[in-house]
């Protein structure tokens, strides 16, 4: 009785106030529960003492900011079917590293390249799993960590780095990323330093993110000024030819052609092969192979080809000495020093554009993905389409299971 006498003597008191606030609830629970009814969210995240960020177990919902999927993480906080940490008997298990291309939220999860190599490898009558940890925006030091806190408890036979090189560099040093998550520094004698544990985001962002997480109406409004913000991103650009997606990324990502070099971007390259060297090596102590796969980046295979290299230069001119198979390049020497099995993705890449004029980054506005309507158009920017997981599939399939590699000979 005595909380209501208050609530009571509260509301004759600060009558207006009370009107406010009151019909700011009914509005935000009306909000809601129309919300809850229509709208599917897509807060696929959470908070992780030690990855920064992972995805968030169970978590269900349409993504569609990009291609159009129903996704469903499973309980161990992986985008892919439910495994259990014990391998079954005369199963050979594959583990895939990666960010945001493996995780593959524009598509359905059948139609990822990790799930169409399994379904590829399985045909060839040996029962294979192939398990997806990759997560949005992970660069390699995170994808160490993942192994080593997550994906080696599956005793895979086989480890999969898909390494993105438009910025997988860049987020394995400190001076390109000013957020929380985990970094490796450069010792003076050539070894690697852990950071310290990474500190909580904070009571106000925590709170943020735990009522995004539940309110499909918060979700609702974050969702739309993130899609406010890209569209004004596209107005103040301008969208009016091919080269809109590199305008947008002039001196960020697209350094990694330009020959660019400073004591900071060689020691980001120093990290990253260090990186790649501990993956390999603890999974050799595992008992796995180790396969180094490098992605393609949007543009990359389609300025390889006269007209568009020439086109490119015609509005940059700068651009006339990048080399858009640097990264490949460098890896290939990385590879052949350390003893790494390592596919490059571009050179097929190059050859299907070549062959079929079609793009494998981004999506056309009204294509079917299996799961829905693709709502927004970035054919040729973005992450892969349907035909690119497939390509990159075929590709890796045809590696693992050429004469030359005994990288995939069976369960052991």
């Amino acid at each position: 009785m005595a909380i209501k006498n208050i609530l009571f003597d509260f509301v004759r008191k600060y009558r207006k106030l009370s009107v406010v606030i009151g019909s700011f609830l009914f509005c935000f629970i009306v909000s809601e529960i129309i919300c809850r009814l229509s709208y599917n969210p897509a807060s696929f995240y959470t908070y992780h003492p030690s990855l920064f960020k992972t995805l968030r177990p169970n978590a269900r919902g349409i993504y569609d900011f990009e291609g159009y999927a129903r996704v469903r993480i499973n309980a161990q906080g992986l985008r892919d079917h439910e495994y259990d940490y014990e391998k079954k008997k005369g199963v050979f298990r594959i583990a895939v590293l990666g960010d945001s291309f493996t995780e593959s939220l524009p598509v359905p999860l059948e139609k990822t390249f990790v799930k169409l190599l399994e379904k590829k490898l399985n045909s060839g009558g040996r029962e294979t799993e192939v398990i997806n940890f990759g997560c949005s925006d992970y660069g390699t030091a995170q994808e160490y960590l993942m192994w080593r806190e997550e994906s080696k408890k599956y005793q895979p036979d086989l480890v999969i780095l898909a390494f993105c090189t438009i910025n997988d560099i860049r987020n394995n040093h400190r001076a390109f990323y000013q957020d929380n998550r985990p970094f490796f520094r450069l010792q003076p004698d050539g070894s690697l330093a852990e950071s310290s544990e990474i500190p909580s985001p904070g009571v106000i962002r925590n709170l943020k993110n735990q009522i995004t997480g539940f309110s499909y109406f918060m979700h609702f409004l974050a969702s739309k000024k993130m899609q406010i913000v890209v569209k004004y991103d596209e107005y103040k650009q301008g969208k009016s030819d091919d080269l809109f997606f590199l305008r947008k990324k002039l001196g960020g990502d697209f350094l990694i052609y330009s020959g660019f070099e400073d004591q900071t971007w060689t020691e980001a390259w120093t990290v990253t092969k260090l990186l790649i060297k501990k993956i390999k090596e603890e999974s050799g102590l595992c008992g796995a192979n180790f396969l180094l796969v490098s992605l393609t980046n949007p543009g990359q295979a389609e300025y390889l080809i006269p007209e568009m290299e020439k086109k490119l230069v015609g509005a940059y001119p700068a651009a006339e000495n990048w080399d858009f198979e640097e990264p490949e390049k460098i890896l290939t020497a990385f590879g052949r020093e350390n003893k790494i099995n390592y596919l490059a993705l571009l050179p097929f890449f190059k050859e299907h554009y070549q062959k079929t004029g079609r793009r494998l980054h981004g999506f056309q506005k009204g294509s079917d993905t299996g799961d829905g309507i693709v709502k927004h158009d970035n054919y040729g920017e973005g992450h892969w389409n349907l035909e690119g997981h497939q390509l990159a599939a075929e590709i890796i399939y045809s590696y693992l299971t050429g004469d030359s590699q005994p990288l995939y000979p069976g369960a052991r």
